[in-house]
């Protein structure tokens, strides 16, 4: 029996393939696998983009790469929160 990552039994659990999660968060289907298997970590902005296809929070979505919360301890000592980064992804794309 095959052994899947937690970002890819989300997926599969909601009858999706990598293609079209890829597609639909706009990235390559192997960055998308990559992402998957825990080679790549994708920018937040792509994160929240997969994530709300999978239908999940972003909470669970880096829980299921493994982010602990030691890794968001040392964003938060940055002045970094998950919402400040969306923002500001935010404001890089409009202009």
């Amino acid at each position: 029996m095959k052994q899947y990552s937690k970002l890819a039994e989300i997926r599969i659990s909601k009858g999706l393939i990598q293609k079209d999660v890829a597609q639909a968060a706009g990235v390559t289907r192997a960055f998308y696998t990559q992402v998957e298997n825990g080679t790549r970590v994708p920018s937040l902005k792509a994160a929240k983009a997969m994530a709300d296809i999978l239908g999940v929070s972003l909470d669970v979505f880096f829980d299921a790469l493994g982010v602990t919360k030691w890794n968001s301890n040392v964003m938060m000592k940055k002045g970094l929160t998950p919402r400040s980064l969306i923002s500001n992804s935010s404001k890089e794309v409009m202009t």
